[in-house]
């Protein structure tokens, strides 16, 4: 007989031997067949259409999976973009713009006594502020005050902001006098103390 060596039949038995059972190629489709070596070729010609049905189920099975991954990716970026419209909606209303410019022509004003000329509100960045006109013995007077708001629980506080005041008289064109206030805050308790607080002067003007 042949003499072989240990390492010559280590490899015969693994690449060469006809006996060897060994896995069939579309086990990776789920075929559990062990075939051995030497009816390999039979075992394919005679499992061919089932093999090819096994790999359409398992091609198929991949097909769902993903589609199921896409779907969790779709739903997952959706839930993202509501978050981020959130995020940005919160940080719209928390920067307290100063884009806003209000006109107000006054035709008469009272020579003496106390008098309340008008009053406007507004709502700023989320904050509802009352802005009003008043006079008393010697000056015009702007003033701000607080109102009561919906969902300042997403606002910044305390509320800071400055004024830039300009008054101007048509009798006198280029007659402009301006104004600038301090830097003022409010926390949030003076926002829900309701109508009745004393407006904080942004703007004092004699009348004369």
């Amino acid at each position: 007989g042949v003499v072989m060596s240990r390492e010559d039949v280590t490899q015969h038995v693994e690449q060469d031997c006809v006996e060897k059972e060994i896995e069939c190629p579309f086990a990776k489709y789920k075929c559990v067949g062990l075939v051995k070596r030497k009816n390999l070729e039979n075992h394919l010609d005679e499992k061919r259409m089932e093999h090819l049905e096994l790999k359409v189920d398992t091609m198929q099975g991949f097909i769902f999976e993903q589609k199921e991954k896409i779907s969790e990716q779709n739903t997952t970026i959706e839930t993202m973009s509501c978050e981020i419209k959130s995020l940005k909606e919160e940080v719209t209303i928390l920067q307290i713009t100063t884009a806003i410019r209000l006109v107000w022509r006054i035709t008469k004003i009272p020579e003496s006594g106390f008098s309340n000329i008008t009053q406007k509100q507004f709502q700023v960045a989320g904050y509802n502020l009352e802005f009003c006109i008043f006079s008393d013995f010697c000056n015009l007077l702007i003033g701000v005050r607080p109102q009561i708001g919906k969902n300042y629980d997403k606002l910044k506080w305390p509320f800071k902001a400055e004024f830039v005041t300009h008054l101007s008289s048509q009798s006198k064109p280029g007659n402009i006098k301006k104004f600038k206030s301090e830097v003022f805050e409010w926390k949030r308790e003076r926002f829900n103390s309701g109508p009745f607080v004393s407006p904080f002067p942004i703007a004092t003007f004699p009348k004369r």
